[in-house]
């Protein structure tokens, strides 16, 4: 039962450390993409961070997506570590006013279930997200490494900036996690048009991303 599994907001720290991890995937090998489960083998233990004691887990990045298998879990399970999910996240070299509008129009139509269950502590009475599980962070520096699964240019990135919603299952529950989805549609998305060097940002269309994963 979800009841019986603690889920808590993630930390700055352990999401920065996320961002670390996620933007050293090139396409060849990235977690981040839907449909990757169906291979049968675990992508997300690859690289993990050592800075915090978290496990993370990939999402569907770039212009989103949904899982049409699921991906493995029993590696984050067995981990130890706690487990952090990016249940709905975006991210931008520009700011965290441009990190949030990446997420779509409020109120986010959120998703997080645990063997089919929604967490108590992370929805309210009326059925929306708990405000304390959504983090706008400054993540700092990051090194995005050649096609990523973000649609980042390769290279440094002297700030980047996060926003989103976060939730961690301690280590100790961990164990009771058959499954879990996660995800959320943001309705009108913005992207970016660059042109003579200027960035551009406009309206386009609808992020969806819907993510499976199970023992």
């Amino acid at each position: 039962m979800s009841s019986d599994i603690t889920v808590t907001p993630a930390s700055d720290r352990e999401i920065i450390a996320w961002w670390d991890w996620a933007s050293k995937f090139p396409n060849s090998i990235s977690p981040f993409q839907p449909g990757w489960g169906r291979n049968g083998f675990d992508r997300n233990h690859q690289n993990q961070p050592r800075s915090v004691f978290v496990f993370c887990l990939s999402c569907t990045a770039g212009m989103g997506g949904t899982d049409t298998e699921p991906r493995p879990l029993s590696n984050a399970i067995s981990s130890g570590r706690s487990i952090l999910i990016p249940i709905y996240v975006a991210g931008s070299d520009e700011s965290i006013t441009v990190a949030e509008g990446l997420l779509g129009d409020k109120p986010h139509m959120i998703e997080f279930l645990i063997n089919g269950e929604k967490p108590p502590s992370f929805y309210r009475a009326d059925g929306s997200p708990n405000p304390s599980f959504y983090r706008e962070t400054s993540v700092g520096s990051l090194d995005y490494v050649v096609d990523n699964s973000f649609g980042e240019k390769e290279g440094e990135y002297p700030e980047y900036f996060s926003a989103g919603y976060w939730a961690k299952i301690s280590s100790s529950a961990s164990s009771g996690v058959e499954n879990l989805q996660f995800g959320g549609s943001g309705g009108r998305r913005v992207n970016y048009v660059v042109e003579n060097g200027i960035r551009t940002i406009i309206p386009a269309g609808e992020f969806i991303t819907s993510v499976k994963y199970e023992r």
